[in-house]
């Protein structure tokens, strides 16, 4: 994949190793920001995500053949610097505080967190305020970074700076973002939290409009969807059921027929609820998965499902749910029922199987 500096094989996965502890730093910062998490956590990872980043930064600026590039990119004198040149040096700033002063960088106390005792709390933090003793104690270069600190850094959401600096990385050598066996960037997605637009994916567009476009653009994340009924809310024939991960499910799915049709074509597998298989409830084994229940299929696929077609016209019909059930799952996201930013978060949640963090 073509990026703004060249990486060769070997180099591409030197680069891939480091991307992958950044990325797992970053999804982990998010999770100690949640209802299981600590302050300590969080800074704890915060602090792992510099370190890696700037060992990231060291070895495209120093190590990589086509360094020049980037150097050019991100020198400090550069003549046509990237956008994102200045975030990169208040990186440097704070990685050396970390490195090189008797000092605990860690986020600032959180100003705010939202939830409650049904879907979960998470805290929000920003970073803080490098105090004058500590900046004092820097070598002269590196003070000459704070007013990069200061910007694009200090008092600004954590993770909006991590998913900055994730995504610079990512478009200057794609190749280096580290995927796991589906494709998926390792760590992600974010597990989705009630009603929060905040992105739960680099790739996510900060625009709305082109987010949805994204979401359906890219395949369901899980590694099956057992189609449980077609069913019409609205004047528009929905199609529903559960999307699994292996043979455990962590929730429902609501397509359109064109959708599910342009995600089968693409390669996605979604096969008809045809048989009566047995489920065992596992939700008392992931305590950190607090907005429904949890299944495991003990009947092989293959004995209870048909391919699906979603081409065959047919009536509505519906199993594993009450109808009246079936119809508030796919209200939740209907922007005929809802407002758009309510839509749009449930069915990110939906789409990108972010109930529960599967890839830490």
């Amino acid at each position: 994949m073509d990026g703004l500096v060249a990486a060769t094989v070997d180099e591409s996965e030197v680069l891939r190793s480091e991307m992958r502890d950044l990325q797992r730093a970053a999804s982990q910062y998010y999770a100690a920001t949640g209802h299981f998490g600590s302050q300590e956590e969080m800074g704890v990872q915060s602090r792992s995500f510099l370190g890696h980043a700037q060992r990231l930064n060291d070895l495209l600026t120093n190590k990589l053949a086509d360094r020049a590039t980037y150097v050019a990119l991100t020198g400090s004198t550069s003549p046509h610097p990237h956008p994102q040149r200045d975030l990169i040096e208040g990186m440097k700033y704070a990685r050396n505080v970390v490195e090189h002063v008797m000092y605990i960088l860690k986020p600032a106390e959180p100003n705010a967190m939202f939830g409650s005792s049904d879907i979960g709390f998470r805290l929000v933090a920003e970073w803080d305020e490098i105090p004058p003793h500590v900046h004092a104690e820097l070598r002269p270069s590196t003070q000459k970074l704070k007013p990069h600190y200061d910007k694009h850094f200090r008092d600004r959401n954590v993770m909006t700076v991590m998913f900055e600096i994730l995504r610079f990385f990512a478009e200057v050598v794609p190749d280096a973002v580290h995927r796991d066996q589906s494709g998926e960037w390792t760590g992600f997605p974010l597990q989705a939290q009630l009603a929060v637009p905040a992105p739960l994916h680099p790739e996510e567009p900060l625009d709305s409009g082109h987010a949805r476009a994204w979401l359906d653009a890219r395949l369901p994340n899980g590694n099956i969807r057992v189609v449980g009924g077609q069913i019409t809310v609205g004047g528009t024939q929905y199609v529903v059921g559960l999307t699994f991960t292996s043979d455990l499910t962590f929730g429902h799915f609501v397509e359109t027929a064109s959708q599910v049709d342009a995600d089968i074509a693409a390669g996605y597998s979604y096969v008809q609820w045809t048989g009566t298989p047995d489920f065992e409830d596992l939700t008392a084994q992931f305590p950190q998965f607090l907005t429904g229940k949890v299944y495991r299929a003990l009947t092989a696929f293959p004995e209870w499902t048909t391919p699906f077609d979603p081409a065959i016209p047919t009536s509505d019909w519906h199993l594993g749910h009450q109808l009246e059930e079936w119809e508030q799952i796919v209200r939740a996201e209907a922007l005929t029922h809802v407002s758009d930013h309510v839509a749009y978060v449930t069915r990110r949640a939906r789409r990108l199987y972010a109930f529960y963090p599967l890839y830490p």
